[in-house]
């Protein structure tokens, strides 16, 4: 029976008026009868009735939907939200909603879905389940397909070849290896999104896709040349295995480029035929040079080179911005003029001024600029020319201006007044900006990019249509001045992200890293947290980091929230944080990218001291892999065992008592068993002495936890050493450590037993060692020795 709540009622009366009911957030288990029959009582006159469009029961605890799910009463159902919830079976009868357009399932514990959908279906949302493949045929409708976070291992030819209008296609932390050829008939298609698998090339039939404009495909496989469509706009292949760029120079509408993290030893010279290209990302490669080409395309605004063995260029130069480096290789050049094929700002704007234009002509030496009440609806390019670059104060007011980007190449930009205009977006304001005045304008929201206006000293954005007190101004360290007189700023109930999603580093992979843990909604949706929440004197929402029982709870809450878990801990012992142990898996799973697995290999690790909680291989199982787990204390081997228990995992997790504290791993794994990586989290401290901590403190972790003999110096040494014995046996030696001063003590022994590869990260505070014990290509982006 369904929990009612308070307002339910209302909402389900309303729904008799408008066709729209909203029970989201309303902690039900499953939907209320009402739901089925929206008739009118004898008091209401049924004539006002309105057929049920929309229906959003999102966010509840609804476990399954009736088999007689759909029928008359839902017969005109256009857009369903089932999101965030737990249902781990859609019934067939979906299908028979006929009018549906929008079904999101995102959220759930859906390991398959029905054979058929919705045949007029324009949207689908399942992402975050635990799909391990897509229907055979789609809606031929479909627009929208979103499936990121699932465990698809394949997409059928025939899935894509059923819905040829598709435009936006997500399929992002998954396990794909390759792309079907049917990728091809997506004529449409114009945003694909497929970061983090292991693809390691894409079907040529990708190039044809005509209006595919943006394109993510980071933290995958990829290498020799990839397959661009000309039309592409957005394009990001961060954190691959490439190391050319000639395929890219297609695409010579590309505005956006980011190869970063990757293994390229030189752009080519043809790089200048990227005529509209304003951002180019190539942090962390083999460039020993850049081409003298990049300093002639005018429109390239941001070069990014940090992390490259550049030899040729100092870093005194390039250190100091695109301007600088961009001028240095204009001068390095032997050439007169730009090279072939690249666009210069002098000769681009040589013909720009007409005589009748005298007016507007404004003499470009000049570092102040008067440009207002000129009547421009756009910012005519012509007005910013290369001697232009040097205004600092510039002033458009009293125009119709509605966008500021053609102003982001005044890179000595000091002062903007753009009053009394139409603009609505911040974006293309330079980031050199102290004083920016935006009054009388169509600002709604602030655009993220404000933060990197590191410089800002004084803000005005008066009588604008400001809703909410814009926190992206807290980043804001040198603002002093700030005025947001006229705005309609509701004075309600602000949001702040978790401590815990503002003080981690979250890795690409981890799903903290676009949706941090919102602690006021996890309060709203889970009675049992609600008492360790409460209101900061500004008006944000926290817990008390030092209460045992609080930590305890928001780790209780995100493993139920986000990974479906139960989870219970003894007293007095160390209470994982969630996000920081995922990064630690996110990164096993980018280590174990380097070792060309075959696909549907079985992943096996070993957590070595898994502890109370065994966290890592309750988080790593999600990633469908499988572990030992090892504990020498036995109060913790039960609570560890009582975890998995509790969550069914024990075909997927064996807990294992170690016989002593001497051998970390050898006597303890079974014989000629052979795993992928270790994990670990070892005891810090020499003695308790050492830790620091008060007594108030001591009681979030045993003695056993936090302290060895040798500390995590001679704990991680063991781990070394063993490694010799097992490197044909284990691929990847890793464990945290908490000093970094401890790292530079192990590394001389690291060296000693003549590791192929090692790789340091760093979370938060603790830094993450990775000895390699096979051959492998060491990232450029890694610490390699």
């Amino acid at each position: 029976m369904a929990r009612r709540s308070h307002g339910l009622d209302a909402a389900i009366k309303a729904a008799r008026r408008t066709g729209k009911l909203n029970v989201s957030g309303h902690d039900l288990d499953c939907l209320p009868d009402q739901v089925w029959s929206l008739e009118a009582p004898g008091d209401e006159r049924w004539w006002e009735g309105h057929d049920l469009e929309i229906l959003d029961a999102s966010n509840n605890e609804i476990g399954e939907l009736p088999d007689s799910f759909g029928g008359v009463t839902m017969a005109s159902l256009r857009s369903l939200n089932l999101s965030r919830n737990a249902i781990e079976q859609l019934t067939e009868a979906i299908s028979d909603l006929a009018a549906l357009e929008s079904l999101d399932v995102s959220c759930n514990r859906l390991a398959a879905l029905p054979q058929f959908l919705p045949a007029n279906l324009k949207l689908l949302d399942v992402s975050h389940n635990r799909l391990t493949r897509l229907p055979d045929v789609l809606p031929p409708p479909l627009l929208v397909l979103k499936a990121t976070h699932n465990s698809l291992s394949e997409i059928g030819e025939s899935s894509l070849q059923s819905c040829p209008l598709l435009k936006t296609l997500w399929l992002t932390n998954n396990s794909l290896d390759a792309l079907p050829l049917s990728v091809g008939y997506l004529t449409d298609l114009t945003e694909f999104r497929c970061t983090s698998n292991r693809l390691q090339s894409l079907p040529k039939e990708v190039a044809q896709l005509r209006h595919l404009s943006s394109i993510s495909l980071s933290n995958n496989m990829l290498h020799g040349s990839v397959s661009v469509p000309e039309a592409a706009v957005d394009l990001n292949l961060q954190f691959n295995h490439l190391k050319h760029l000639d395929f890219c120079l297609i695409a010579t509408k590309l505005v956006s480029l980011d190869v970063s993290n990757n293994s390229i030893v030189e752009v080519p010279s043809s790089i200048g035929r990227l005529g509209c290209l304003k951002v180019l990302n190539l942090k962390c490669n083999d460039l020993n040079d850049l081409p003298n080409e990049l300093g002639w395309m005018s429109s390239l605004s941001s070069i990014f080179v940090s992390g490259n063995p550049l030899r040729r260029i100092r870093s005194a130069i390039w250190s100091k911005g695109t301007d600088t480096l961009k001028e240095y290789l204009r001068k390095r050049s032997s050439q007169e003029e730009a090279p072939e094929g690249t666009t210069s700002l002098i000769e681009e704007h040589r013909e720009a001024f007409k005589p009748e234009d005298d007016r507007k002509r404004v003499v470009a030496t000049a570092s102040q600029v008067d440009l207002s009440k000129q009547g421009f609806e756009v910012i005519p390019d012509s007005l910013f020319s290369s001697p232009m670059s040097s205004i600092v104060v510039l002033d458009i007011s009293r125009n119709r201006v509605r966008s500021l980007l053609p102003l982001s190449g005044l890179t000595s930009l000091r002062a903007l007044h753009a009053d009394f205009n139409e603009v609505s977006q911040v974006e293309g304001v330079p980031l050199s900006i102290v004083e920016l005045s935006l009054n009388n304008n169509f600002i709604e929201v602030l655009d993220d990019c404000v933060v990197q206006f590191v410089n800002l000293r004084s803000l005005s954005l008066n009588n604008n249509k400001l809703c909410q007190l814009p926190l992206v101004l807290a980043g804001l360290p040198t603002l002093t001045a700030l005025s947001m007189v006229g705005n309609p700023i509701r004075m309600g109930k602000r949001r702040k992200p978790s401590s815990d999603a503002s003080a981690e580093r979250h890795h690409p992979r981890s799903p903290y890293y676009s949706s941090p843990p919102d602690f006021e909604r996890l309060a709203e949706l889970y009675e049992e947290f609600r008492p360790f929440v409460r209101p900061t004197g500004s008006g944000y929402v926290t817990i008390d980091w030092n209460d045992p029982q609080a930590l305890l709870a928001v780790t209780r809450v995100l493993l139920r929230h986000d990974f479906g878990l139960q989870f219970s801990l003894p007293e007095h012992h160390l209470c994982p944080p969630v996000p920081q142990r995922l990064n630690y898996i996110c990164w096993i799973e980018e280590l174990l990218s380097f070792l060309q697995l075959p696909s549907g290999e079985e992943i096996w690790g070993i957590d070595i001291g898994t502890g109370a909680s065994a966290i890592f291989p309750l988080l790593g199982q999600s990633k469908g892999w499988k572990f030992l787990a090892t504990e020498i204390d036995p109060e913790s081997v039960e609570s560890a065992r009582k975890n998995i228990s509790d969550n069914r995992l024990e075909g997927r997790i064996e807990v294992v008592q170690s016989p002593s504290a001497r051998d970390v791993l050898v006597g303890v794994i079974p014989e000629r068993t052979k795993y992928h990586f270790t994990v670990c989290n070892p005891p810090f401290f020499d003695d308790l002495q050492q830790t620091g901590l008060n007594a108030k403190r001591v009681c979030r972790a045993t003695p056993s936890e936090l302290v060895c003999p040798g500390g995590e110096v001679e704990f991680v040494a063991q781990i070394v050493r063993e490694s010799v014995v097992l490197r044909d046996r284990i691929s990847w030696f890793t464990t945290m450590i908490g000093k970094k001063s401890s790292l530079i003590e192990l590394q001389r022994l690291i060296r000693d037993v003549n590791p192929v590869c090692v790789r340091t990260t760093t979370f938060t505070q603790d830094v993450v060692n990775a000895i390699r014990s096979e051959p492998v290509r060491i990232c450029t982006n890694a610490v390699g020795v």
